[in-house]
Parts: C-alpha cells; structure tokens; sequence
C-alpha cells in the first residue's frame, strides 16, 4: 500500500512486497529485495521512498541497489535493523556509473565475519548528490567502503550525517573523493 510521509514522494511499505511475520526477527531477503527493486529507479522522478517499518529484517545475501536512484528510510538507528546472518555484506550495487542514494533511519548489524555494510565498489565514477544519514553500521568487515576507480574520478560526493559505524577487523569508512 502507498502511503505518505511528510516532505517525501511516493513511499511504498515493505509489506506490500511479501509476508511479513510478527516474530522479532523477520527473514525477508526476498521481500526486501522485491521492494528494492520496485521503488528504485533510473530517473529522479521515478523514483519512490520505500520505508521499513520497525523490526529486525535477517538477510542471507547482500542487498542490491539495481538503479541510479534508491532512497531507504527506517523508523529510526535503534527500530529498523537490517540484520546479516552470515559472512555476506549488506548493500551492494549492480555495475553502474552513478549512484544518488538517500539512505536513512536504519541500522546494519554484522557479527566478526560479516562483509561490508554498504559495498559501492561496482560504481566505477561517481556516488554524488545523495545522503545517508542516521545510520548505526555495525559489521566484520569496513562499514562503508567506496574505492571509486582511480584516475580522475571525483567519486564519492554526498552527505554523510549522524552515522555510528563499527567495524570489527576493517575500517569505519574506505571512501575515495577527487583526483
């Protein structure tokens, strides 16, 4: 179901996209991945918000961004937790140029051998004119990792605020910005 929240687009909820169960600890790979895929998009106006309501979501494989534009947004660091429950990372991204994303109120928790908690390593120039904010990401490996491809790239260029992150044997951050 669509609904609304203040100063946002078209916010879709994660339940229109599979069952959820009432338990404190949802599986939902499948579900979020659906719902991911159905608000992100190629364009700034096609783009939807997709809130995650509070509970803990377990995943079993990595997360990924398919488009240029993805906004997330929880019910807050401490209500919506994004689980991982093995060795894989959280958020990756398909092969890109560009990423605009806006991801917020949420959290990523890891144990010692999870992978990175948002992995922008496939977009090869820039991830600009986003944010990410009100975040706690805590993982194995580094929590946010952007190399960029070298050379010229002025790669990461975003807004990054109000961000916890804890990495248990990498680095908080691993972001490359500008030539």
């Amino acid at each position: 179901v669509a609904t609304s929240l203040a100063g946002t687009r078209t916010v879709n909820t994660l339940s229109r996209f599979g069952p959820l169960t009432t338990s404190p600890l949802t599986v939902a790979s499948a579900s979020l991945m659906a719902a991911i895929d159905a608000c992100a998009s190629s364009s700034q106006t096609g783009v939807k918000t997709l809130y995650l309501p509070p509970r803990r979501y377990k995943i079993t494989s990595a997360l990924i961004l398919p488009a240029e534009f993805v906004d997330l947004r929880g019910a807050g660091m401490y209500a919506t937790d994004i689980y991982l429950s093995g060795a894989h990372g959280a958020f990756t991204t398909v092969v890109m140029n560009y990423l605009r994303p806006y991801l917020r109120d949420f959290s990523i928790t890891g144990g010692p051998t999870s992978g990175y908690g948002l992995d922008f390593t496939n977009v090869s120039l820039e991830v600009y004119l986003g944010k990410i904010s009100g975040m706690k990401i805590y993982t194995g490996n580094t929590c946010v990792r952007a190399p960029g491809a070298g050379g010229s790239s002025n790669f990461f260029s975003m807004a990054l605020e109000d961000i916890a992150a804890y990495s248990y044997t990498g680095h908080s951050f691993h972001i490359y910005s500008g030539p």
